[in-house]
C-alpha cells in the first residue's frame, strides 16, 4: 500500500486513469482556464465524459499529496473559480489521511489518490458551457500531450525495418556457421584421405583414436569412415533444408509485423 509520502502527482494522475477510462473519457493534466495573457488558473486535471450516450461534460479535479498541500488549497478557495463553473463535477484527489472530516468544500468531492476510487461523492452542479478560451486551452493540452499518427506510423516503419535487418543477420550467421562447418568436413577429407562416415563426432573421434593409439594404416577403420561419410553427406543435405525453412520462417514472420 503507499503511503502520503511515496505518491507523487504523476502516480495519482495514473490513479486517475482508472476512474476516467479511454475511450469514454480524455484525461488531460494541467489545464488552464485560457490561453495568452488572460490565464489566472489552472486545474490539476480535466476529465471530459465524450460519449454521448452518458453525458458530455468537463469534471475538475485537484490533487494534493500532502496535508500541507491541502491546507495551502484552502486557504485560496478562488483557485478554483476560474474552471470550476464550467465543470459538473470538482474533486479532489487526495490520499485518506490529508482531508479531516468537515474539510471538504460542499461542492467538492474526494477521490483517493492510491486507487482512484471515490471516497466522498461529488454533488452534481449547474455548469456553464465551456467558453472559446477554455476550449482553446484544452485544445492545447491534447495536442502537447498527443503523438500525431504520422510519427507513429514512422516509429513502426522503424521498428520493422530493424526487424528486417535483425532477421538478415541471424539468416547469415546461420549460412554462415553451416558454410564453415561444411568446409571443414571437406579440409578433413582432404588432409586424411578418408572419407568420414557419419555426422557424429563421438564415432569419428573414437575412431581417429583407435587408429592412432594402434599406430596402424586405419585400413581396419576404412569401411567404417566411408560409412560415415555417406551419413555425413545427407547430414549436409539436412543443414541445407533447415536453412532454406529458416529463412521462409523469417520472411513469414516480417511479413505479419
Amino acid at each position: 500500500m503507499q503511503t502520503q509520502t511515496d505518491l507523487t502527482e504523476a502516480k495519482v494522475f495514473g490513479a486517475l486513469r482508472k476512474r476516467f477510462p479511454s475511450p469514454a473519457w480524455v484525461l488531460l493534466p494541467q489545464v488552464r482556464n485560457a490561453t495568452g495573457y488572460f490565464v489566472t488558473n489552472t486545474a490539476d486535471a480535466i476529465a471530459v465524459s465524450v460519449w454521448p450516450s452518458r453525458g458530455l461534460y468537463l469534471v475538475g479535479i485537484e490533487i494534493k499529496v500532502s496535508r500541507s498541500d491541502w491546507l495551502t488549497e484552502l486557504k485560496k478557495p478562488a483557485k478554483a473559480e476560474g474552471i470550476q463553473p464550467y465543470c459538473k463535477f470538482w474533486y479532489i484527489a487526495a490520499p485518506k489521511d490529508v482531508i479531516l472530516p468537515g474539510e471538504l468544500p460542499p461542492t467538492w468531492g474526494w477521490i483517493n489518490a492510491a486507487n482512484g476510487r471515490v471516497i466522498t461523492p461529488a454533488p452534481e452542479q449547474e455548469a456553464y458551457p465551456p467558453d472559446m478560451l477554455l476550449v482553446a486551452s484544452i485544445l492545447r493540452k491534447v495536442s502537447d500531450v498527443t503523438v500525431p499518427r504520422s510519427d507513429v506510423d514512422a516509429m513502426a516503419a522503424r521498428r520493422a525495418e530493424s526487424a528486417v535487418h535483425i532477421a538478415e543477420l541471424d539468416q547469415q550467421r546461420a549460412e554462415d556457421t553451416a558454410a564453415n562447418l561444411i568446409e571443414r568436413i571437406k579440409v578433413f577429407e582432404e588432409a586424411s584421405g578418408v572419407e568420414i562416415a557419419a555426422f557424429r563426432p563421438k564415432d569419428i573421434g573414437e575412431a581417429v583414436k583407435r587408429v592412432l593409439a594402434e599406430n596402424q594404416d586405419g585400413r581396419v577403420y576404412l569401411k567404417e569412415l566411408q560409412r560415415l561419410h555417406r551419413q555425413a553427406v545427407q547430414a549436409a543435405d539436412f543443414i541445407g533444408l533447415g536453412l532454406k525453412q529458416l529463412r521462409e520462417a523469417n520472411s513469414d514472420a516480417i511479413g505479419k509485423d
